[in-house]
């Protein structure tokens, strides 16, 4: 049925039309879903970009605690990307008190530092909790995250980790502890796998799909739950469509965003 008195008044006040412009492109302040965003949520959504509609929708994936709930940004082109990240860390930080949440920003690309460093300052002036690292502490830091959530130290707080071009960092993070044998890759893996339960989410940039695949691992690649890619060709994505058939062939400033748990 239709709620007859909402459906009456959208027909005296209608809403205005609004026409898409592909040649335009959202600033992320003035978007509705965006500045709609208030603290406190249940299950946070990270804004990823604008689906080509007339509504302007916000595609938007939600970050529970359960499996998989990780976000890779797959493609070689920085201004994308980055725009990504940038658009869901800011999100997720709306939804959140200060002191409620924090970051950990990993730019392990010289080209993308500034990038990381802009998002950093974001948070901090808004008061919050975030921690930033570049490649020669990545190991370091991953292991201290690996170790807040596997029992032995840590609590269940809400953290984001964010990997400014995860895949530069691939041959510094094979490397193993001598004492260990425990390389930062591995802890890498035990974030993506066993963070979500505990409210521990990686949103990673990765510049193809084959790096994606290289820092998974040859297991399943369901510990990414959602993704976008710009300049992938859609038989590169299928392994990460749940065997989906991927239609899709890049072009300019456009993403093809695919989420497992509702697509």
């Amino acid at each position: 049925l239709f709620p007859y008195t909402t459906l009456f008044r959208s027909v005296i006040h209608p809403v205005p039309p609004r026409l898409f412009d592909g040649s335009l492109l959202p600033s992320l302040s003035t978007v509705d879903n965006f500045t709609a965003l208030r603290p406190p949520t249940q299950v946070p959504g990270a804004l990823l970009g604008q689906v080509i509609d007339v509504n302007g929708t916000a595609a938007t994936a939600r970050l529970g605690r359960s499996p998989g709930r990780n976000i890779a940004v797959i493609g070689s082109v920085q201004l994308d990307a980055t725009s990504v990240l940038g658009a869901a860390v800011l999100s997720l930080a709306r939804q959140y008190r200060p002191g409620g949440v924090s970051f950990t920003i990993a730019g392990l690309l010289d080209d993308a530092e500034d990038d990381a460093r802009r998002v950093v300052e974001t948070l901090r002036s808004q008061g919050h909790d975030v921690e930033f690292t570049g490649l020669d502490g990545i190991a370091e830091t991953l292991a201290g995250i690996a170790g807040s959530i596997d029992g032995r130290s840590g609590s269940d707080a809400p953290r984001f980790l964010v990997l400014y071009a995860a895949d530069a960092g691939q041959t510094r993070l094979e490397q193993k502890d001598p004492q260990t044998r425990v390389s930062g890759l591995d802890q890498l893996r035990t974030i993506l796998k066993q963070g979500p339960e505990r409210g521990v989410h990686v949103i990673g940039w990765w510049r193809s799909a084959q790096r994606v695949k290289n820092t998974l691992g040859m297991g399943p690649v369901d510990d990414i739950g959602a993704w976008v890619a710009f300049d992938v060709h859609g038989q590169e994505l299928s392994q990460f469509a749940a065997g989906q058939v991927v239609n899709w062939s890049p072009r300019a400033r456009r993403g093809l965003f695919f989420d497992r748990s509702v697509h």
